[in-house]
């Protein structure tokens, strides 16, 4: 390993950027996993008032943007987006974008480069083209996140594009919920997309000009303040610490469990860990989709549908529109936002990024989302699931052999 001059170290050194991504990732998982504090909270399940928020927080940037999202296409919503920053970028705000090969395939190329002549830095995660530097099939960029100038973040379920919009799609727009964060907690998220950056790029990212390892190393806030925050994300080694901690959990809880999600295929463990749940009592329930934008993989989770009935816990099937919202609550004082499904490939090897609130309003203010969504749904029972056809029993078991890939 060739050994970098001291007067290359420096400099980097005094303008706090970190040199090596062993360190970089250890400073990560020490800002994953120090909740913080004094953090305030938004909450929003549409689509256009989410992205109005965005645009509004891109536009009072004064140093930076950073952007990683799963799908960022080219549609009218996209645009918007794409304007909003080559506008900041123009100003001379860094703006910087990383979107995932796959989730984009749909995008047209025009948009990025209409992004990069405007002075955006942009990172296609592993791009589908074997010629390409950082070539990759599996392990996707699955994040949908938006940081302001480490002050400001956005994370949850919502990607960029019509699907999401009302004012696009009217009463088909897809359900999700997201989160904005406005405190230290927005830095965490900032953690995030710099070790995916340098780990990608080689390129190192200054933390708002501070010394990050002081700042996560000095003695906790009081838990004693509202808005606690712990910021999860799957990545790397710790791919499966989203599963660690939904087991964990899980496990704790004495009252009850919420659970949304779009693509319920979660491996045994978790399957285990909610039946046991309910045979101690606790009030399980799963908000499902009807229609999903994923067959297969409805199917592939639909296999253990019977499993929980016979077990107690409650089944919602979301009629609305596609559910798309990947939310847990537990006992009315912790909860879970993000952009982790219960699938193999989000729980180990999918990058993710999971908002927990620790403040129990906020909580609460998710859980009566919970509530309102039940009004759009068809709850299953065990007689009847037991009598639906057999063709789709058949195509339920052939898809449940694929759980591993979905």
């Amino acid at each position: 390993m060739a050994v970098v001059p001291e007067f290359v170290k420096r400099p980097l050194r005094h303008r706090h950027l970190l040199l090596r991504p062993a360190v970089l990732r250890k400073l990560t998982d020490i800002a994953e996993s120090a909740p913080t504090f004094g953090n305030a909270y938004e909450i929003f399940q549409g689509g256009d008032a989410l992205y109005a928020s965005m645009r509004e927080a891109i536009a009072t940037a004064q140093e930076r943007v950073l952007c990683e999202f799963y799908m960022f296409l080219s549609d009218e919503t996209a645009w918007t987006f794409a304007k909003a920053l080559a506008e900041k970028a123009h100003e001379g705000v860094v703006v910087r974008l990383i979107y995932d090969a796959v989730g984009s395939l749909n995008a047209r190329a025009s948009i990025f480069a209409f992004l990069r002549e405007a002075g955006v830095e942009i990172l296609e995660y592993r791009p589908l083209a074997p010629w390409k530097r950082r070539f990759g099939i599996f392990g996707r960029n699955h994040r949908k996140i938006l940081v302001i100038d480490d002050d400001v973040g956005y994370v949850g379920g919502f990607n960029l594009g019509n699907f999401w919009s009302e004012s696009q799609l009217g009463a088909a727009a897809w359900r999700d919920t997201h989160l904005r964060l406005q405190g230290p907690a927005a830095k965490d998220l900032t953690v995030l997309f710099a070790e995916t950056w340098h780990r990608e790029t080689g390129k190192l990212l200054s933390i708002n000009g501070t010394d990050i390892a002081a700042e996560h190393l000095q003695d906790d806030p009081s838990p004693d303040l509202p808005g606690g925050t712990l910021i999860i994300g799957g990545r790397g080694h710790y791919r499966r610490r989203i599963e660690r901690l939904y087991l964990l959990k899980i496990a704790e809880s004495r009252q009850r469990v919420l659970l949304t999600n779009p693509y319920m295929v979660p491996s045994r463990r978790i399957r285990e860990a909610l039946c046991e749940a309910a045979d101690r009592g606790v009030d399980v329930r799963l908000l499902l989709p009807y229609h999903s934008d994923v067959p297969i993989a409805d199917l592939a989770g639909r296999r253990f549908f019977r499993q929980y009935l016979k077990r107690g816990i409650r089944i919602y099937l979301y009629q609305r529109t596609i559910l798309h919202a990947k939310c847990m609550i537990l006992d009315q004082s912790w909860a879970s936002v993000g952009s982790a499904n219960l699938d193999a490939l989000s729980l180990r090897q999918n990058l993710e990024a999971n908002a927990v609130a620790l403040d129990p309003d906020v909580v609460t203010l998710l859980e009566d989302q919970f509530w309102a969504d039940l009004d759009h749904t068809l709850e299953l029972s065990l007689h009847t699931w037991k009598k639906r056809p057999w063709k789709e029993k058949c195509f339920e078991w052939m898809a449940s052999w694929l759980r591993p890939w979905l």
